[in-house]
């Protein structure tokens, strides 16, 4: 009878050197950054929001202009990217001048896509694009997009416009019930191919939808109207959200004035 308890290895495992160059540390040795997606309208309150992160703060502008609500904040340095080789070139600047900035925000990673696809099809108008065109554009973005992520030290924050995705028929009703699960509801994420979008969203800490809320007020017995700038990330059914977080922690769906403070302390279940 064959004695069971000495098993050979599979012929296909091989021995490898220790001396491989692996490195362990300790969750709390690696350094705290934050990065984010924040996706939303326009003047729904992204760069006023990514205003309040930690400066030396980079605004990569992808012609979108947004910087006007940045006027008169110390720390904040813009960079407008006109072509898709601009923000390449950034990349490898931040690359080799590691402590210039501590944010980096690129606004957007919409317009960034658009100009990726310029750059694969030459700018022309009316140009059809092949499913395999598709995959190297999603693929590159994709690339840059997580380059962007990991640079050391840095808060990385790539804002969008939004997107609605499974839209259904216009004569298809649609059930708003969270306990119908053959139901597939309309998504609201990032303004970008799906597939990028999946993979961005997994690899953040934080995905937010910004908005505007209208609300009362009574001052001295006078009613007036309130804008109030409005970020939903507690998680919900419809609208792409999530922030990292210990288990036990509860993160509200809505927070009101957002700010890179207030996400902290929600991560850390402060507030």
């Amino acid at each position: 009878m064959r004695n069971k308890s000495k098993r050979k290895p599979r012929k296909n495992l091989r021995k490898k050197s220790s001396s491989s160059g692996i490195e362990f540390v300790s969750p709390d040795d690696i350094p705290d950054e934050w990065n984010s997606v924040f996706y939303g309208q326009s003047g729904s309150g992204k760069n006023t929001m990514l205003s309040t992160f930690p400066k030396p703060l980079l605004l990569i502008d992808v012609a979108e202009r947004g910087q006007k609500s940045m006027k008169g904040i110390k720390g904040i340095k813009v960079m407008r990217a006109k072509t898709w080789q601009d923000l390449e070139d950034i990349y490898w600047y931040l690359t080799q001048n590691p402590d210039e900035f501590k944010t980096v925000g690129v606004d957007t990673i919409t317009r960034a896509q658009t100009l990726l696809i310029d750059a694969k099809v030459g700018g022309e108008t009316g140009t059809q694009i092949t499913q395999r065109m598709w995959g190297i554009i999603g693929t590159e973005l994709k690339n840059w997009l997580i380059n962007m992520r990991d640079l050391d030290n840095v808060n990385t924050v790539f804002l969008a416009q939004e997107r609605i995705f499974n839209t259904p028929d216009e004569d298809e009703e649609i059930d708003d019930t969270d306990d119908e699960d053959d139901v597939i509801l309309p998504t609201v994420g990032p303004r970008v191919m799906p597939s990028v979008m999946s993979e961005l969203c997994g690899a953040v800490d934080i995905v937010g939808m910004t908005f505007l809320k209208r609300k009362t007020i009574t001052i001295k017995n006078k009613e007036k109207l309130k804008i109030q700038y409005c970020l939903r990330l507690g998680p919900h059914s419809r609208y792409i959200t999530k922030i990292r977080k210990e288990k036990e922690i509860e993160v509200p769906r809505i927070v009101t004035n957002p700010s890179f403070k207030k996400l902290k302390e929600i991560s850390k279940g402060a507030v």
